[in-house]
């Protein structure tokens, strides 16, 4: 009955929501009742959020304007605090203690990656790439993972960059639509990848330490697919029992499929 929900995720007690018309946060019980509004302030024009691995805090992209802003929020007794950052920023991510923040700005034959504090503190230059249309993931400690946008009409790259070694590696390359899903230790992802011959898209998993992927004999996207916390070998993947073909994961963004 609020209108539409931009983006939600999993807390302790249920899952946080945001409201796509005012930004304004709510958090609901398992079963659909004890509803608690976590923040008033209002943020029209959200399109675009990464929530911290507790929900504490996000970075929202809205629209004000013509322009496109970028914040890091964080959510305290009833309102947001909320710090700009650049407004030219291509990717962020969270580190998985929720302690430090990841972003990708352009630069004018590429692109650089900083790492701050949530508060955009204590900022350090990590690399500068050749590469700039990039998602990046920090999903463990000591790796931050870069991820070309994924299309079925082009190959998709996955980088790896370990922060320790300040070593760059190519993980997976040339997979049509690729798109990927880290477990919650980092060990392991589900990916996705484009089958022009049926045109449908295939899910995979990948191990890390065996660099060896395994089919899961499904069509989907790693999108739709999510770790358990507690059980390391469960995987739960919502898949579409009549796939029209298609190229994938294009149609789906686009709302054709």
């Amino acid at each position: 009955d609020q209108g539409p929900v931009e983006s939600f995720t999993a807390t302790e007690n249920g899952a946080r929501y945001l409201l796509k018309q005012d930004g304004h946060v709510l958090e609901i019980g398992p079963r659909g009742g004890e509803q608690t509004r976590i923040s008033n302030t209002t943020i029209p024009k959200i399109f675009e959020i990464m929530w911290s691995r507790d929900a504490s805090k996000a970075i929202l992209k809205y629209t004000e304007g013509s322009n496109t802003r970028t914040i890091s929020a964080e959510f305290v007794a009833t309102s947001t605090k909320a710090v700009v950052l650049p407004q030219n920023i291509i990717s962020f991510a969270f580190a998985p203690d929720r302690d430090r923040i990841a972003y990708l700005i352009p630069t004018s034959n590429g692109s650089r990656l900083i790492t701050a504090n949530p508060d955009n503190t204590r900022q350090t230059e990590i690399i500068n790439l050749s590469f700039k249309d990039f998602d990046i993931f920090w999903p463990e400690k000591n790796s931050i993972y870069f991820l070309s946008r994924p299309s079925g009409l082009s190959t998709g790259f996955l980088f790896k960059y370990d922060l320790a070694k300040e070593s760059l590696d190519k993980i997976l390359g040339d997979i049509a639509g690729l798109q990927v899903k880290f477990s919650a230790d980092g060990q392991k992802f589900v990916y996705s990848a484009h089958d022009a011959g049926s045109l449908q898209a295939r899910v995979y998993i990948y191990d890390l330490k065996t660099e060896k992927a395994s089919d899961l004999q499904n069509t989907g996207l790693a999108e739709k697919c999510s770790f358990a916390e507690t059980a390391k070998n469960i995987i739960y993947c919502a898949i579409s029992q009549n796939t029209i073909p298609a190229v994938y994961p294009d149609a789906w963004l686009k709302g054709e499929a």
